[in-house]
């Protein structure tokens, strides 16, 4: 199945990460099929930068004051720049975070780098988790497409 958006990675120096642009068209993929054809038929392309965790830092800081890293920041693109540039938004993943965060929580890391991307994506979309039950839609929605890749539920908590 081809990619309906182009898909731009840019990655620092320092960053570890292995995953292919083939895998995040894959995921990509699963996000249209789970919410319907031509969901992305208004956008010509993502960005996605593979950070560090000072950089995701200051992003952090600069864009939602709080001085600290995080995992996933998304920032959404702007829709007046005509159809061939008319991209959906920039996605900042920070794999340290991730990595860590993934041993802290016993997830597989690719999973986890899944369902951070699929997270990104829904921001751009108009999802958010400002409120309870918009947070409960897109954890739902997250699960649905994260369960078509054969990806466990990520908010079930193992209590053994």
């Amino acid at each position: 199945m081809t990619c309906p958006i182009s898909i731009f990675i840019e990655q620092e120096k320092e960053v570890d990460s292995v995953i292919s642009q083939e895998t995040f068209e894959s995921w990509i993929n699963e996000i249209e099929l789970e919410l319907g054809p031509g969901l992305f038929e208004d956008f010509s392309s993502v960005s996605i930068g593979l950070v560090s965790k000072k950089t995701i830092q200051g992003l952090n800081q600069t864009y939602r004051e709080k001085d600290a890293p995080t995992n996933v920041l998304a920032f959404e693109g702007d829709l007046g720049l005509g159809e061939e540039l008319n991209s959906l938004g920039d996605i900042a993943i920070c794999p340290e975070v991730l990595r860590e965060e993934a041993l802290e929580q016993s997830k597989d890391e690719s999973h986890h780098f899944a369902h951070l991307f699929i997270h990104g994506i829904l921001h751009l979309i108009g999802y958010n988790h400002e409120k309870t039950f918009e947070a409960e839609e897109m954890e739902k929605l997250e699960i649905r497409i994260l369960n078509r890749l054969g990806i466990a539920d990520p908010y079930q908590i193992d209590l053994i």
